[in-house]
């Protein structure tokens, strides 16, 4: 699980289409980790075995992304990012009503 903020800047001096924004950004938040793993009984009564593994963490997290997005009507927007943030790749529709 991850938390944060997430700023966007919109660079204007681009001479661009009306309906299409480029954009990067920053996401800055903290990063939840938490995960186990519960073996077998045939593994658990092997020699040697010690015991079931677990851990949890919290981490900082910083993420950098770029995008563009295409206004198809004011109310409907599709968007591309590629970077560093919850995926590489993240494409998509916006909605708003």
């Amino acid at each position: 699980i991850v938390a944060g903020v997430r700023g966007v800047y919109y660079p204007r001096m681009l001479d661009l289409p009306a309906k299409l924004d480029l954009y990067a950004g920053l996401t800055l938040g903290v990063s939840f980790f938490r995960y186990s793993v519960d073996y077998p009984d045939e593994i658990k009564n092997s020699p040697g075995f010690v015991d079931d593994f677990s851990d949890s963490y919290i981490d900082p997290y910083i993420a950098g992304f770029i995008g563009a997005k295409y206004l198809f009507t004011p109310t409907f927007t599709g968007f591309a990012e590629l970077g560093y943030d919850i995926a590489g790749l993240k494409v998509g529709i916006s909605v708003g009503l």
